[in-house]
C-alpha cells in the first residue's frame, strides 16, 4: 500500500524531467461558481498530458534487468507518448501497441519520442492482448496504464504540487478514467 512518503519520493525523482505547471486563476469559473478556482495545466507537459510523472516514476523504479530488456504497453496516445518519452530519457527500450485506427498524430509523436510502435487491432482488447503477447515473447516488462503503485504516486506528484503552491486548497476536481490520477492526487492532498 502506498503512502504520502512514496509521493514525496516520486516527486524527488520526476520533477527534474517535468515542466513546472503553475496554477492558473480562472476568473470566469470563479465568477460562475462564487469561489476561487485555479486550474493546473498539465497539458503543458512535454508530452501534452498529465501522464508523464507516472510513466517516469514507473520506469525509474524498474530493476536494472527490466530496464535492460525493455518495456511494452498499450495506449491510444497519451500514455503511449508518456512511456515513450520516459523511456527515452531513462534509456530503456519501449514497445507501444496502438490500435490500427489510433490517431496518426499520436502515433507519430510516440515514434518521435523513440518508441517502437506496433499497430494492431481496432479496440482495447486487441491492443491489451497483443501487448501481453509481446511481453511474453520478448521478455519485456508489461506496464499498466492504471494499476501500478509507482504510477499512482507518480501521478500524486501533481497533488503535491497543488498543495505546495496553494496550501489552503479545499477541494480538487480531477478527471477519472482508469483511476490512477485521482488515487495519487487524493493521496497527496489528504496528507
Amino acid at each position: 500500500m502506498v503512502n504520502y512518503s512514496d509521493v514525496l519520493a516520486a516527486y524527488s525523482r520526476v520533477t527534474k524531467y517535468k515542466n513546472p505547471t503553475l496554477l492558473q486563476y480562472s476568473g470566469t469559473l470563479s465568477r460562475m461558481t462564487g469561489n476561487q478556482i485555479y486550474l493546473k495545466p498539465e497539458n503543458l507537459q512535454v508530452t501534452g498530458s498529465f501522464k508523464l510523472g507516472g510513466a517516469i516514476n514507473v520506469i525509474f523504479n524498474l530493476t536494472d534487468e527490466q530496464k535492460k530488456k525493455g518495456v511494452v504497453t498499450c495506449s491510444a496516445g497519451n500514455w503511449a507518448q508518456a512511456v515513450a518519452y520516459a523511456s527515452r530519457i531513462l534509456k530503456v527500450r519501449a514497445v507501444i501497441v496502438m490500435a490500427e485506427n489510433a490517431s496518426q498524430t499520436k502515433i507519430n509523436a510516440t515514434r518521435g519520442y523513440g518508441a517502437e510502435v506496433v499497430k494492431y487491432g481496432r479496440n482495447s482488447n486487441d491492443v491489451i492482448n497483443k501487448s501481453m503477447e509481446i511481453a511474453k515473447a520478448e521478455n519485456l516488462t508489461l506496464l499498466s496504464p492504471f494499476e501500478d503503485d509507482y504510477l499512482i504516486v507518480g501521478h500524486g506528484t501533481i497533488g503535491l504540487e497543488v498543495m505546495k503552491e496553494k496550501p489552503d486548497t479545499e477541494v480538487v476536481f480531477c478527471p477519472i478514467g482508469g483511476g490512477a490520477l485521482i488515487s495519487g492526487i487524493a493521496l497527496a492532498i489528504k496528507a
